[in-house]
């Protein structure tokens, strides 16, 4: 029985990736979480079975990954680490062995848009940029959109063909999670509703959107979650969604768990945008398709969702208004809702990944 060590930081989606795997009876999964030491104290972090998930604080050095590295027949790497001291030390354990590699990147970090290049550092944008060449290149496998792929392969240069697998290779939402909001009744008002942004971060681009729905006729509502981001940006996007749209603007500060906020924007939203040029947004696009709101998406995000089948919309500033409001028929939202239900489920997600595996083992890596 082959050994494979996936490598996840500390973060709420490892939970239903890690559970999901309590099913694969054909291989051991050993995961490996790393994060820093107040992130992981505050955010607690339950599996139905922590038998094989090693926790480790970055300042407490890396003893454990090595050894979790030695044991591996397969390696998983879910995104690319922009600590310099982890991405450093796989390197040199990568460079000490010779087993197939999978990355799955998240999108900012892959192409270069995560807050890390804020910095002024330009010695430590350099040597992060170095590890994460190094990933990209050593990879057999990236599980990832063609859009976000073909960016990855113009930014990092790599010529050779590697295999390319798009699927919901993390599991972030479960079908069990879609299926309980099928039965939560809809709407409770008649206005319309168009949610901007997923959270308060300025790859989020709201004004984008804002500008667009200020030119309408219609007098729609505008919903910014903005629980989490930047305080700078999510003040300024707060004065200025106040200042185009008044009393029509509504700003979510507040924490929501996780059931409460996606019964919340069942209740309420009708349409959503989002202008990330990442596939930032995944977790709520999923929730949004299932439960039958009609998504107006760009760049990555788009095409990770177009790629899939979902009936998703490219957003374009010179969307006529009646196209732009036009509500998903009954067939679109049934058609969404099924694929989201299928896309998401456990056999689906053990099913693909067995084939990455299968792929891997039988010496095509």
């Amino acid at each position: 029985m082959n050994n494979i060590l996936h490598i996840f930081p500390y973060t709420i989606f490892a939970v239903n990736y890690i559970n999901s795997f309590g099913e694969d009876k054909k291989r051991k999964h050993m995961f490996y979480l790393s994060g820093d030491r107040n992130i992981m104290s505050k955010e607690e972090i339950v599996f139905n079975n922590d038998n094989n998930v090693v926790y480790e604080y970055s300042d407490c050095g890396y003893k454990r990954l090595e050894k979790m590295i030695r044991k591996s027949n397969v390696i998983v790497l879910q995104c690319l680490p922009e600590k310099l001291d982890l991405s450093s030390e796989l390197v040199k354990q990568l460079d000490l062995i010779e087993i197939p590699l999978i990355i799955g990147p998240w999108g900012r970090e892959i192409l270069k848009t995560s807050d890390l290049y804020k910095s002024s550092n330009k010695e430590l944008l350099e040597s992060v940029n170095q590890t994460k060449m190094y990933f990209v290149k050593k990879a057999q496998v990236i599980l990832m959109d063609e859009y976000g792929y073909k960016s990855v392969k113009k930014i990092y240069g790599f010529s050779s063909d590697k295999k390319r697998i798009l699927f919901n290779h993390i599991r972030v939402v479960s079908d069990y999670e879609i299926e309980d909001l099928k039965v939560i009744d809809g709407k409770e008002k008649e206005d319309i509703t168009v949610m901007v942004g997923h959270r308060g971060t300025e790859s989020s681009n709201h004004e984008l959107g804002f500008n667009y729905l200020k030119s309408l006729e219609s007098k729609v509502n505008i919903f910014c979650p903005l629980s989490i981001g930047e305080e700078k940006y999510i003040e300024h996007i707060r004065e200025c969604g106040e200042n185009l749209f008044e009393n029509r603007f509504i700003c979510l500060r507040k924490w929501m768990k996780k059931k409460d906020y996606y019964e919340y924007l069942c209740r309420n939203v009708d349409i959503a945008i989002f202008n990330t040029g990442t596939a930032e947004g995944i977790v709520t696009s999923l929730i949004l398709l299932s439960i039958g709101i009609k998504l107006y998406l760009t760049g990555e995000l788009y095409s990770f969702f177009k790629e899939i089948g979902f009936k998703v919309f490219l957003f374009d500033p010179e969307l006529e208004e009646h196209d732009f409001l036009n509500p998903l028929s009954e067939e679109e939202k049934e058609y969404n809702y099924k694929k989201a239900m299928d896309y998401c489920s456990l056999e689906t997600f053990l099913r693909e990944w067995d084939g990455i595996f299968e792929y891997c083992e039988t010496g095509n890596c």
